[in-house]
């Protein structure tokens, strides 16, 4: 969320090994990764996704514990949150999907790309999408 507009954004990290833009096809396959998830976050926000359609599509098992290294990420990232609620994918699908109804919807898009060596981004440019009516 963008404190400044109130907006929320939704963003994506790309890792490149060399210090070149991917080329045009590789990177419309980002861009369009990265709409594919502002179509399911927007979804979650409307209340309108159902968690059995993602564990069936994806073939996820939501009671399988995250690892440890998982967890601590997790932890650090949220704060006022109790880790027992986040031992597994549907703990964690339960809190978010309460939490992002009070959410707008994603208004904005971006693909970064980040340099593995030095951690620099590179590219933060928004992606053009259009609602539909």
């Amino acid at each position: 969320m963008n404190k400044d507009d109130g907006i929320l954004v939704l963003s994506e990290f790309k890792t490149r090994k060399s210090k070149r833009l991917p080329g045009r096809s590789q990177k419309a396959t980002h861009d369009f990764q990265v709409m594919m998830y502002k179509h399911l976050v927007d979804k979650i926000i409307a209340g309108e996704q159902k968690a059995e359609e993602v564990w069936e599509a994806l073939r996820l098992d939501p009671k399988s514990p995250f690892g440890e290294e998982f967890l601590l990420h997790l932890s650090a990232s949220l704060t006022g949150v109790g880790k027992a609620k986040f031992e597994n994918l549907h703990g964690l699908w339960r809190e978010a999907t309460e939490q992002a109804q009070f959410l707008p919807k994603v208004a904005k898009l971006k693909v970064e790309y980040c340099f593995q060596v030095r951690s620099q981004s590179k590219n933060p440019n928004p992606i053009e999408f259009s609602n539909p009516k």
